[in-house]
This record gives structure tokens, C-alpha cells and sequence, in this order.
């Protein structure tokens, strides 16, 4: 008869028995703590074998080498944003400050804001181009924007046009011949917008008249129109633009006392209007009806109508006039009038030419500037110079204009000088005074790009934008609301 095992010799069993499985199947001693699962041997310290959760990545702290890696979240740098857990560039045009969290909600990028005088240009800001100002806020991630401001003033008789860089044309002041192309016949002291049949590229503003060249390099012209020089073969008077038809290949154009020349791509000149004096260059004084072309000039680079004359540089950097003659204005020498293109005489390195009422300005490629004809008002027979002079005191100059009976220049520290007529102050030197041979400098203004000299006011453009004007005012042609003269330079109204 068996005998039944005591308590304590089937605990005693059972120990044993769980001694032999654990050495034959690995089983741990009870007793023991439990230890980690085995890393598998591809498993870093910057890896685990559980994959991270998306938007994480493993890490073990620097103190604690053996430890389990504990997954942190991705955070985005600079210009990144978060898509479906991913840090991604933010796209064209727009930006987020680093910090996203990848593990978290996907997040988007705000747009770049352009400051102050800045525009868009492919998705990024960029700064406006020299006289153009634009507010702060375009919004880098849309479409281009364009900074806006005055691409060219330019002075006529008695009024004024002003052609924005978006190619709108504002004009002011004396209208009674339409020069002011709004559809009217009164004078502005403001500027008035003109309808224009397309964007226009440049202007031109003579004494009694106006002309625009557009994109297409056609051109239009309105105001008085006696001898044709708004629209050969059209009514005396335009008050709005009207295309000069057979006109075509333009780059230039240039509106004179009642005349107006085109300057083609291939060098020729065309011009219409008055001819008693010469000043069309077709060998004789007989009205046109079309634009018609210069005799002998083929290779001109700039044109430059004065009151009853025209010169043209050329592309050896020499110059031609004709027309009128009575006070030496062509500078070939002598006091006669010429219906054809002559040369000026001893003139080289010519950059730029401008034809006043009785007097010529040449700009040199060394900043000098040489003079003919009269510019001191005089009004005999042979009291002008018929020669190219170098005009003493005149140095370091960038721009140069002619108006009726004075002169002015830029110079390259961009303050302006005059010389001529300063009856009513349009040599903006603070006072009124008789002629002034000397170049004078016209006082407050330090950063003007370009000038241009009018019947008996000046305008100047500024490299940020803005526009003065200072002389005479009568007929508003300043642009500031009044018609008082100023012998100072005066900000314009800007449109």
C-alpha cells in the first residue's frame, strides 16, 4: 500500500521539476527580476525595433546610454510646415517660423509681406525701380505687383505732363489749344488724367502741344494743330490724343515750338508740322502732311526739336542741325537758315543734345557741356555764338534740358545748375533776377535723376518718386494747386 505524499514533499516535487524545465527550456528563476526583451543586433541607440509613431524620432538620453529610446516629435525648421507628419518648404512666396510639431495637425505657411517700396517679382520682393514707390503689404505668394511713380515729367510752353510707371499720362496747367489732352479747353493747376489709347512709354510737351509714344512705337499727339504738328491734314485744335498715322518703329519722339520729329529704330527722322524755317529737314519750307523724312540722316541716335530748329546726335557721337539760324542755334558757323541736316563744327563725344528757343546744349561723354546760338536773351542779329563752345563752369553733368531762354543740367552729385533767363525763377536759385551766364545752383534739391527746361519754368524728377517744379505759374503749370510763381523748387500734386 502506497503511502500519499506529504504537503510538503509534492512542493518539494514541484520545485524540483520547474528547476529541470527551466534549464531545458530556458525558464527564468521566479525569484529574479524580469529582464528586457533582447535588442535585435541591427537596433541603435538613435533606433528602435517598434517603429517610431509618424512625425517622431527616436532619441536616448545622453546619461542613460542602455535605456530604451523614447520617441520625440520632429520639429520643423524655418520656412517649414507640417503635411501629413512631414516637415516640407513652405512654398513660393511665403514663410513660418521654425517650431512645427510633425506629430501633430499639418500647418500652413503665411505669405511674405513686401515693406515699403518693394514689389512682387516671381514670388519674391524686390525693390521698386529708381523714381517708383510702392506701400508695404503686396503679398509675395500672389502675382507680380508694379511699385508706382513718375517715369518722365516733361515742360512745355506753359504746361506740364507727367507719365507714370504704369504708363498713365497726367498733364496741367495752360489748355487753351487743347495741350492738356483731357477734352477740354481750361487750365488745371492739378493734374488731370488723360484717356490714351494704350500705355504709353514716353513723352514729349512743345510749346502749344503734346505728344505720347506707345508700347506699340506709335504715337499719338494733341493741343494746337495749325501747321499740323498734332495730326498733319487735322483740325487746328486736338484736346485729345490722336495718332499720327504712318508712323511706325518709333523710339523717340520730340515736340518743338510748332513742329515734331520721330526718331525710327533704324536711325532715320521723320518730321512734321511748321517748315518755314527749315526746322523739318526736307529741303524746303512747304507744309507736309505726313510725317516726312530728314535728308541725309540715317544713323541718329537722339533728336532734340527747339522752337524753330531740330539737331540730332549720331552714332559716331557727332551732331547735325537745321532750321532756323538767326541767332547761331545750328552752330555750324554761320547765321543762315538750313532746310537740310548740317553739321555742327568741331564737336565730338557727343551723349546728348537739347534745342532751346534761340540756343543749343550738348551733353559730352566727360561731363562737360558745350553751348551755341544765344542763350542770354539777346535778340540782334549775330549776338549768338554760331559755334560749339565748351560752356565754362558747366562740369560732372548726367542730364542736360534746353527750354525757351535757359538751360539746366543734373550733375552727378544729382543737384541741379542753370544758366539763362531768370525773369520769373526758373533757374529755382531762390530769386528772380535778369540772365545768369554762370551755372547757378538751384537750391533744395539733392537727388534729382532727370530735368527738363519749359517755356519759362523747370521740373525735376527725383530717384525716389517725386516731382518739383519752380518759375513761372500763371497758368498752374507748377502743379500745386496755386498760380503763384515760385523761384524755388515746389512739389508737384502727385496724381
Amino acid at each position: 500500500m502506497t503511502r500519499p505524499l506529504q504537503l510538503f514533499e509534492v512542493l518539494t516535487q514541484i520545485s524540483v521539476l520547474g528547476c529541470v524545465a527551466m534549464v531545458l527550456f530556458g525558464c527564468s528563476d521566479p525569484n529574479e527580476p524580469a529582464s528586457q526583451e533582447p535588442q535585435d543586433e541591427d537596433c541603435s541607440i538613435t533606433d528602435t525595433c517598434a517603429e517610431c509613431p509618424p512625425g517622431t524620432l527616436s532619441q536616448v538620453a545622453n546619461d542613460a546610454p542602455d535605456a530604451m529610446p523614447i520617441c520625440e516629435p520632429i520639429l520643423c525648421e524655418d520656412n517649414e510646415h507640417v503635411i501629413e507628419h512631414v516637415c516640407v518648404t513652405c512654398p513660393l512666396g511665403t514663410e513660418r517660423v521654425a517650431g512645427d510639431d510633425a506629430s501633430g495637425t499639418d500647418t500652413a505657411c503665411g505669405p511674405v509681406l513686401c515693406e515699403d517700396n518693394e514689389r512682387v517679382n516671381a514670388n519674391a520682393c524686390v525693390a521698386c525701380p529708381p523714381n517708383t514707390t510702392n506701400e508695404a503689404g503686396d503679398d509675395a505668394s500672389g502675382p507680380d505687383t508694379e511699385c508706382l511713380g513718375v517715369a518722365q515729367i516733361v515742360a512745355g510752353g506753359a504746361h506740364t505732363c507727367l507719365l507714370s510707371s504704369d504708363g498713365a499720362v497726367h498733364c496741367w496747367g495752360r489748355n487753351d489749344r487743347g495741350q492738356l489732352g483731357n477734352g477740354t479747353f481750361d487750365d488745371s493747376s492739378l493734374p488731370v488724367a488723360i484717356d490714351m489709347p494704350s500705355r504709353a512709354i514716353a513723352l514729349a510737351a512743345g510749346a502749344l502741344h503734346t505728344c505720347a509714344l506707345l508700347t506699340d512705337n506709335t504715337a499719338v499727339c494733341w493741343g494746337e494743330n495749325f501747321y499740323g504738328q498734332s495730326n498733319p491734314g487735322g483740325p487746328e485744335q486736338l484736346n485729345t490724343p490722336t495718332f499720327i498715322e504712318g508712323l511706325s518703329d518709333t523710339i523717340s519722339i520730340s515736340a518743338g515750338g510748332s513742329h515734331t520729329c520721330a526718331l525710327r529704330q533704324d536711325g532715320e527722322v521723320l518730321c512734321w508740322g511748321n517748315a518755314s524755317k527749315g526746322q523739318l529737314g526736307n529741303g524746303e519750307p512747304l507744309a507736309v502732311d505726313a510725317p516726312t523724312l530728314v535728308e541725309g540722316v540715317e544713323d541718329a541716335v537722339s533728336i532734340s526739336t527747339g522752337d524753330s530748329h531740330t539737331c540730332a546726335v549720331l552714332v559716331n557721337k557727332t551732331a547735325v542741325c537745321w532750321g532756323y539760324n538767326y541767332y547761331g542755334q545750328l552752330g555750324n558757323g554761320t547765321y543762315g537758315d538750313a532746310f537740310a541736316p548740317t553739321p555742327v563744327g568741331e564737336l565730338e563725344d557727343v551723349e546728348d543734345i537739347a534745342s532751346g528757343g534761340t540756343f543749343t546744349l550738348a551733353l559730352h561723354t566727360d561731363g562737360t557741356v558745350s553751348y551755341w546760338g544765344d542763350i542770354l536773351g539777346r535778340t540782334q542779329l549775330g549776338a549768338g555764338n554760331p559755334n560749339a563752345t565748351l560752356y565754362n563752369g558747366f562740369n560732372n553733368v548726367t542730364a542736360i534740358s534746353s527750354g525757351t531762354y535757359h538751360g539746366c543740367g543734373v550733375l552727378s552729385d544729382q543737384s541741379v545748375a542753370c544758366i539763362g533767363n531768370n525773369a520769373t525763377g526758373e533757374l529755382g536759385n531762390g530769386e528772380v533776377s535778369g540772365h545768369v551766364s554762370e551755372p547757378s545752383q538751384t537750391i533744395n534739391l539733392a537727388s534729382a535723376s532727370t530735368i527738363s527746361s519749359g517755356g519759362m519754368h523747370t521740373c525735376a524728377l527725383m530717384d525716389n518718386g517725386n516731382a518739383f517744379c519752380w518759375g513761372n505759374n500763371d497758368n498752374g503749370q507748377l502743379g500745386n494747386g496755386t498760380s503763384t510763381t515760385s523761384v524755388f523748387p515746389t512739389p508737384i500734386s502727385m496724381p
